[in-house]
């Protein structure tokens, strides 16, 4: 379900952004009318997906590093950066973001996911395995660690404002598209 996007200029703005670093536009990237076709004087915004090459080039999009409020995702195709390893570079790009809302990691590798589970503190929220809808009971249902929702988080969670609770919800023998339809 869709709402009319108010700023249209910053959405396609966004997507401007994108195009102009590099990024791809996979789906979506512009307005539509009531029927859904592409229409330069439509209200809603298509989701829009956009692959970003690189750590270093995510860093300089602001569609990637600040919040939107658009139906636009970004995927980061991570490269290591210089001689760093992959993984590394990965969480030092995750751990400097400033809102801290929430993050998503698909991998089989036992390593791997420990690794994220210990390391990865920026967030109110960490999907492994698991779709990035959904909440984990009893944790807030929105906002972070960061500068959403007040300094520590969730501003109207008492709990969460005095320390640093992070949800993990680790899912195992499950597909991406299990997770997420059924």
């Amino acid at each position: 379900m869709l709402s009319p996007v108010l700023r249209k200029d910053g959405f396609l703005g966004a997507v401007d952004q994108c195009r102009r670093a590099g990024a791809k536009v996979l789906a979506g990237g512009h307005m539509t009318g009531l029927d859904g076709r592409p229409d330069p004087e439509g209200v809603w915004a298509a989701p829009t997906v956009v692959r970003v090459e690189g750590i270093e080039t995510a860093a300089t999009i602001p569609a990637v590093t600040t919040e939107t409020f658009f139906p636009l995702i970004s995927v980061v195709v991570a490269e290591p950066a210089d001689d760093e390893p992959l993984l590394t570079a990965a969480l030092a790009f995750l751990g400097a973001n400033a809102y801290g809302l929430r993050n998503s990691l698909w991998s089989r590798d036992p390593e791997v996911i420990d690794r994220v589970a210990t390391e990865l503190a920026n967030g109110g929220l960490l999907k492994i395995n698991d779709s990035h809808v959904g909440f984990v009971p009893p944790l807030p249902t929105r906002g972070g660690t960061g500068l959403t929702s007040g300094p520590f988080g969730e501003g109207a969670f008492p709990m969460v404002l005095t320390s640093h609770v992070q949800g993990i919800s680790i899912a195992t023998d499950v597909t991406p598209r299990e997770a997420v339809f059924d």
